[in-house]
């Protein structure tokens, strides 16, 4: 996924499976944020104005994703 140099990003999530988090976690730059939830399984979070390329992880009761990698152009 890509995102243009300082201007925000959306990131949207939807889960999967029987078991749907009340909340998610996204992990970069060795912080630790939680995505507003928008309606049950689906949560987005904004990067505001990325100067440089992020990875990330998500998490959820206790499942961690793969790294995900955002480049800004």
């Amino acid at each position: 996924m890509s995102a243009i140099e300082d201007k925000d990003f959306k990131l949207k999530v939807s889960t999967a499976g029987d078991v749907i988090p009340e909340n998610v976690q996204i992990h970069y730059n060795d912080e630790a944020y939680y995505l507003q939830q928008l309606s049950p399984g689906q949560f987005e979070f904004v990067f505001t104005q990325p100067k440089e390329d992020i990875e990330f992880t998500l998490s959820a009761n206790n499942v961690s994703s793969k790294p995900y990698f955002l480049k800004v152009t």
